[in-house]
């Protein structure tokens, strides 16, 4: 299949002598651009924290059945 080669959009024409392009902000609604970035500052306060038991040692359950080995010595 072949590709149909749109012509490039037109661009805008230069500047008249004595004035120049600049980019505007075109949106519903407009938004203050500033440097800096707005700050606020919050406090939060949290209940204490209560002591806590030592966590147990984890010991998994046995499953199955224990066997053993006896080697004796000998020749």
């Amino acid at each position: 299949k072949r590709r149909t080669v749109r012509p490039p959009p037109p661009r805008t024409p230069e500047a008249v002598d004595g004035r120049r392009h600049i980019d505007i902000q075109t949106d519903t609604y407009l938004e203050e651009l500033t440097d800096t970035v707005p700050e606020a500052d919050n406090q939060t306060q949290t209940d204490a924290f209560l002591d806590r038991p030592p966590t147990p040692i984890f010991v998994p359950q046995k499953s199955g059945v224990d066997v053993t080995t006896q080697i004796e010595n000998g020749g």
